[in-house]
């Protein structure tokens, strides 16, 4: 790897667990719970740790989900400390590093999206996903591997009711890391590549693309050099020239066939099918990632932008409520003692089928969302124009 000196230098390896917010699916919806980073020395010796729980700012936002996939009591959860105090102190601890190791590209966009909410300046760093960097040189043929899947093809012992705690994943990033880099060092020993120093691609001397590169554009590394946030170029990446870490191929099998066993049985599990009992219903309500709460022969589900009310009869939705968006209309009626269904207008729906019609509700949420992206962007064009005016 790049020489440099200590003080300026330092490896992080960072892991964050995350709740996802009931109605959403990307990481403006996500909130973190914990974060774990592990400082680590040229040499890759870890130095310092820093190992927190995470408040939520919208505790009505926890899902069961969350709790069962970070093994975690909903109370301990909540306990955690404020996100502002924590990044913060986060920021404090590690306050220069040269390469920030994660292991998926989710981590990374919350990371900063945290960072820029808290107003916290983000140093300049080369950002390493090992996810990428592990399917660019074991040629792995699954997409999105988990962490638990690579260490146990790395042959690393964990302790599976460990994973998906920051405090333990950091380490297994960092044990994962060093195992990986060590072994490709050695097999790649005097192997070199050449870096297109503008777009941070790495090439072999072979490719046509290296060809062409002109004296100041290019610069001869070791191979090792996709350990250290450079991306292999995709002519490049096609062949079998970077894929040099041999695992096993009865464990790779074992993936692929897993995965393809798990996406059989939920093709092959019809949801649509469910008989309508408090456990189903909240099965499709989680499926869908919609808040809700069982009533008698009525189900009130909660989404980022609206509320409904689904009637129930006979196991299928016999009428869709949904919450009027007039705003005046609601103003009034939260300084009045409402009935159940008052604010609701009734909601026309093309199938009784109460899976298809959650369904609906997660889409008609998309919807609200895609013109509310579209107002602000029309809002902030106006803006723009207006200042030049003004000028």
């Amino acid at each position: 790897m790049e020489q440099i000196t200590k003080e300026t230098f330092v490896y992080l390896f960072l892991d964050l667990e995350w709740n996802q917010a009931p109605g959403t699916s990307g990481v403006e919806g996500r909130e973190p719970v914990q974060i774990g980073g592990a400082a680590a020395d040229p040499q890759l010796h870890i130095v310092k740790i820093f190992s927190k729980a995470v408040g939520l700012r919208n505790p009505e936002n926890l899902t069961q989900g969350t709790i069962i996939r970070t093994s975690t009591p909903a109370a301990n959860i909540l306990k955690g400390r404020p996100g502002k105090k924590v990044f913060v102190s986060f920021a404090q601890s590690f306050p220069e590093y040269q390469y920030l190791v994660v292991w998926d590209r989710d981590t990374y966009e919350l990371f900063l999206q945290e960072q820029k909410r808290y107003q916290i300046l983000v140093k300049p760093h080369r950002l390493v996903v090992l996810q990428e960097v592990l399917e660019e040189i074991t040629g792995i043929l699954v997409k999105n591997m988990e962490l638990e899947q690579a260490l146990s093809c790395a042959g690393i012992k964990y302790e599976k009711h460990y994973l998906h705690h920051s405090k333990h994943d950091m380490r297994y990033l960092h044990q994962l890391f060093v195992t990986c880099y060590e072994e490709y060092s050695r097999l790649t020993t005097g192997e070199t590549c050449i870096l297109n120093t503008k777009t941070g691609k790495l090439h072999m001397e072979e490719c046509r693309y290296a060809k062409h590169l002109q004296q100041g554009q290019f610069q001869f590394l070791p191979k090792n050099a996709v350990f250290t946030g450079f991306s292999v170029c995709k002519v490049c990446g096609k062949g079998d020239v970077w894929k040099r870490l041999s695992w096993q191929e009865k464990e790779l099998s074992d993936i692929a066939k897993n995965q393809k066993q798990r996406k059989k049985k939920n093709a092959s599990f019809n949801w649509r099918k469910l008989p309508l009992t408090e456990q189903n219903i909240g099965k499709i309500c989680r499926h869908f990632q919609v808040s809700y709460h069982i009533g008698e022969q009525m189900v009130f589900i909660h989404t980022r932008f609206s509320s409904w009310i689904v009637l129930l009869k006979d196991n299928q939705v016999e009428k869709l409520l949904h919450e009027n968006l007039n705003l005046v209309h609601m103003q009034v009626l939260k300084h009045q003692k409402k009935k159940c269904m008052e604010g609701y207008h009734k909601q026309r729906i093309v199938t009784n089928n109460f899976y298809e019609v959650v369904g609906y509700i997660k889409q008609h949420d998309e919807v609200i969302k895609q013109r509310l992206t579209q107002k602000l962007r029309v809002d902030e064009l106006l803006e723009q124009v207006e200042k030049e005016l003004e000028a």
